[in-house]
């Protein structure tokens, strides 16, 4: 399992695992791409608001904000697995 870690533009520290199989590249690839396509920058921003309607936990506190950085993230792990799929497919 490896580990992916970035801080977003309002500096949230977001990670996520991958699984590679052995050193079988393309599992990784393909657990990079499950987790892409599974991601839903709406409800990780929802986890990120409180009970007043504005980010908690060290979010940027309107909603707008939130859903754009992670609307940001979104683009940075495609951007990540492009470069695997450019790189080793």
């Amino acid at each position: 399992m490896l580990e992916f870690q970035r801080y977003t533009k309002y500096g949230q520290d977001f990670l996520f695992n991958a699984d590679m199989q052995g050193e079988n590249i393309d599992t990784l690839i393909a657990s990079v791409k499950e987790y892409y396509e599974g991601f839903d920058p709406d409800y990780e921003a929802y986890l990120w608001i409180g009970d007043d309607g504005h980010g908690k936990n060290g979010a940027p506190y309107h909603i707008k904000d939130i859903v754009a950085d992670m609307e940001d993230t979104e683009e940075q792990i495609y951007e990540l697995l492009q470069t695997f799929e450019m790189e080793f497919l």
